[in-house]
């Protein structure tokens, strides 16, 4: 087994977790992230950038540090170190961020880090000790949801397994999610419900976040709109009152969307940015 490999993916997947949770898209992050004009490097601090096996470049320790130790100063005056700037998230950091009654910011190590081991924060921490805005704040949750959207676009397919189950005036539209995965529902015009029935997931609305566990169950109301990100595995699945039987038909009855247009189909947005992406690289 490569460790590495499997401690990367679930920093990858709490990454993912980390966004929703305060959402904010990839681009934002990265944005602020690759901003260098504010950036004030410190020669003398005992750290190293190089390649991340977590994600692109990443900070290492040039020398033993115990727990408890300062590694190095992550925010002097208002300006990231590269400690500040080059530090990676993980799931199971082992350095955090500490501020200083002058605004300062210093990167602390929580265990005994070993020379070349690289350092990692979480996120969340660092989120709420920072100054930057990183939300609009006259943003609603529809348009945040919108903006989720429009990231998830730029990313590979993910196959999600769908269902449809019919019984008597009845539709079912079952969704297996992997882990992992963040996607976001059609529009609806009709009340339905929405049934998750395994797994772990944290649903992003016009309510708000809320994280949900199977078996749950929710009223869903005419015109919401959902992002969901899969924890573990789950199962998610909506219930419609329609004599419809004809797939195309009924996409169209009850959501503002097309069959085409929806995960999986030939018009679907992701699908073909993706192409398109595919199309210039080659």
């Amino acid at each position: 087994m490569d460790l590495n490999s499997t401690t990367s993916a679930a920093d990858h997947k709490d990454f993912n977790l980390f966004l929703v949770e305060a959402n904010l898209l990839p681009e934002t992050v990265r944005q602020i992230s690759e901003f260098t004009a504010d950036v004030l490097f410190l020669a003398d601090a005992p750290v190293n950038v190089a390649a991340s096996a977590i994600e692109g470049k990443g900070l290492f320790l040039t020398e033993p540090k115990r727990e408890g130790e300062l590694i190095c100063p992550a925010r002097v005056s208002g300006r990231r170190t590269q400690a500040g700037r080059y530090t990676n998230h993980s799931a199971t950091p082992n350095a955090t961020m500490i501020l200083l009654d002058n605004g300062n910011l210093n990167l602390v190590a929580l265990a005994d880090i070993a020379a070349d081991q690289e350092i990692t924060i979480d996120y969340r921490r660092s989120l709420a000790l920072s100054d930057l805005t990183f939300n609009d704040g006259c943003l609603d949750m529809r348009n945040k949801v919108n903006q989720l959207e429009q990231m998830v676009e730029q990313l590979p397919q993910v196959d999600c397994p769908v269902r449809n189950i019919f019984a008597p005036n009845v539709y079912a539209r079952e969704m297996t999610i992997p882990a992992g995965v963040v996607l976001t529902g059609a529009v609806h015009k009709t009340c339905h419900l929405s049934i998750l029935s395994k797994g772990q997931v944290r649903v992003v609305s016009d309510e708000g976040v809320i994280e949900l566990a199977a078996p749950a169950t929710l009223i869903s109301q005419p015109g919401a709109k959902r992002a969901i990100f899969a924890i573990s595995e789950a199962v998610w699945t909506t219930i419609h009152a329609t004599t419809e039987t004809d797939l195309d038909k009924l996409v169209e009855e009850l959501t503002e969307s097309t069959a085409d247009e929806l995960l999986g189909g030939a018009k679907n947005k992701q699908l073909l940015t993706v192409a398109a992406s595919n199309q210039l690289k080659g």
